[in-house]
């Protein structure tokens, strides 16, 4: 890869003082984030479990704020003040100020995507670009490295940037960012994730092929920030991060890629579980004809359905570690080829979680007279029915007209042969499993009064589809 970089000042880092820091950087994080457990009710930063239908007691949120500041704290201290540092200073605070009123009070779409792209651009024109990258495909298109350092803007105050160094720099961050933003469905998975991907990129800067051991300490410190914020949103939760916080540690994660020299593979090994779960949820929604933006927080990612699958979110925020370990750490002794087909592995097992994961549950409708509905719903709930999480005997009824003639050879139990037939009819709803559903149909049946009962079985919407 080139990389030009003049961002590291040679400083005389002695034996264990990049861990040192990296410790400090945590007991701070933990102290902060125990003050705000006391403060933040106090001050009524509380999350909204209201607008999920949720629940549980309001949480202190969010405390994303609380890993920015720290960061902020010992890179005001120990990094050394060039335009890159200033540029990335600057893009921190900016993207934190937003977040954080986006968690308050959400802000449009537009607004927020706005703000991601300028963050962006002021971390590229200030000097954090990549040159060139490595090319995986070197074999088959007599190219070894593809070139970004292209279609040149001359201009000496920002060091002529190109037009394709910035494209990929707005895509990489922008993907980093929201790519972690979207996993925080289950508290503790982004800061999981990220101490995974910043202990990845502290070893790999301290490795001889990278060799920049103040990388590594930004690094560590991030990794000591991260695992403080696990300590307190590992569930049960005790606080929230907030986009605030997932922004951050997608944006630094995304930036310290950039500074070990362009080694996108290596963080995509890392948040390949993230990352390539967005690409499937935007897939999957334009292939229902809408938006890849915009979609709903209970069915769409992998956390939301191994949750409804029955996984708990421990078992989840595990698995997502596993695989972001195991890739990474792998990662760090991979040529490039190596790593692109380790890539490809990854996203075949993305694949086969997908289709794990989708949704194995029916809405079950039956049509009965009111003098049976009780029974129906009663048999319904006694063959598994009607269960939604720590809920169970879960229905929902109408009440209309039915309407029907007997034809010859029937035998009704309402009405006689040849003449229309109008009862007063409820129709009954609720969810059943696939494992479920045949009891619960003929239990349905055995019990309903008709000879030939209305039930339809219609699976829900992600089970019609391979992801």
């Amino acid at each position: 890869m080139g990389f030009r970089q003049h961002f590291f000042a040679p400083v005389p880092w002695y034996d264990g003082t990049v861990y040192t820091l990296a410790f400090l950087a945590f007991l701070l994080a933990v102290a902060m984030h125990l003050f705000v457990l006391r403060a933040f009710p106090r001050w009524h930063l509380l999350d909204f479990p209201e607008r999920y239908g949720l629940l549980r007691s309001r949480l202190p949120y969010p405390t994303g704020i609380i890993s920015v500041l720290c960061f902020l704290l010992f890179y005001a201290l120990f990094e050394a003040w060039t335009m890159q540092a200033a540029g990335v200073f600057v893009a921190v605070v900016f993207m934190t100020a937003v977040s954080f009123v986006d968690d308050r009070a959400p802000l449009p779409f537009s607004l927020r995507l706005s703000v991601q792209i300028l963050a962006a651009l002021v971390i590229f024109l200030m000097g954090t670009r990549i040159y060139s990258l490595t090319n995986p495909l070197e074999g088959l298109m007599d190219m070894p490295v593809i070139d970004l350092d292209s279609f040149v803007i001359v201009s000496p105050l920002f060091s002529n940037p190109s037009i394709l160094g910035a494209l990929f720099t707005v895509l990489w961050l922008g993907l980093t960012m929201n790519a972690l933003n979207w996993f925080d469905g289950i508290p503790g998975q982004v800061s999981a994730l990220s101490t995974i991907g910043f202990l990845t990129i502290g070893f790999l800067s301290l490795s001889e092929r990278v060799g920049q051991p103040h990388l590594a300490l930004l690094a560590f410190i991030l990794a000591g920030v991260a695992f403080a914020a696990l300590v307190f949103d590992f569930p049960p939760a005790k606080v929230l991060m907030g986009d605030t916080g997932a922004m951050f540690f997608g944006l630094m994660l995304g930036v310290l890629t950039i500074y070990t020299g362009g080694k996108v593979a290596t963080a995509f090994l890392v948040l390949g579980v993230p990352l390539i779960d967005s690409v499937i949820v935007g897939f999957r929604r334009i292939s229902r004809g809408r938006s890849p933006f915009k979609g709903n927080m209970q069915n769409e990612h992998l956390h939301h359905r191994l949750l409804k699958k029955g996984w708990t979110p421990r078992r989840i925020i595990v698995l997502t570690a596993l695989i972001g370990a195991g890739f990474g750490t792998t990662a760090l002794f991979l040529d490039t080829m190596e790593k692109f087909l380790s890539a490809l592995v990854l996203f075949g097992i993305m694949l086969l979680l997908s289709w794990y994961s989708r949704s194995s549950l029916y809405h079950l409708i039956v049509y009965v007279p009111l003098s049976h509905a009780d029974i129906v719903r009663a048999v319904l709930s006694k063959a598994g029915a009607g269960k939604i999480g720590k809920y169970d005997s879960c229905s929902f009824s109408m009440r209309g007209t039915g309407r029907f003639r007997p034809l010859k050879g029937a035998e009704p139990a309402i009405g006689s042969e040849g003449t229309i037939e109008e009862v007063p009819e409820e129709r009954i709803e609720a969810v059943v499993t696939k494992e479920a559903m045949e009891d619960a149909i003929r239990a349905v049946r055995h019990v309903h009064p008709y000879e030939e009962p209305a039930i339809h079985a219609l699976p829900m919407e992600d089970d019609k589809d391979f992801l």
